[in-house]
């Protein structure tokens, strides 16, 4: 009986972990995608930010690095590692990967 509810308290607790990665995660990607420069952003992975943007010529990876703010300030655990890759949306709708500028949120 006693394990019975361990092991409940344990999947729910390790539920509760999950929710609560969703909802950072969720509301860092609205906050990275009401950013004007900003044409669309995913997450390719759990610690990947993929962020689409016009290409003006110039390194991103200041911008990059704003973001990461923006993906702490929405709840980021110090312990979760974010790389955010800033990416040409013209080249994307090419299908082609072209990066412009990236920054390891840590």
């Amino acid at each position: 009986m006693v394990s019975r509810i361990v092991l409940t308290c344990l999947a729910l607790a390790a539920g509760a972990v999950t929710a609560a990665a969703a909802d950072w995660r969720s509301q860092a990607l609205t906050d990275v995608k009401a950013e004007p420069k900003v044409v669309d952003a995913i997450w390719s992975q759990d610690i990947s930010l993929w962020v689409s943007v016009a290409d003006d010529g110039s390194d991103r990876s200041g911008f990059a690095g704003y973001l990461c703010m923006l993906v702490s300030d929405a709840g980021r655990p110090d312990s979760s590692i974010v790389i955010v890759s800033i990416l040409d949306a013209a080249a994307l709708a090419r299908n082609e990967r072209k990066e412009l500028g990236k920054a390891e949120c840590s």
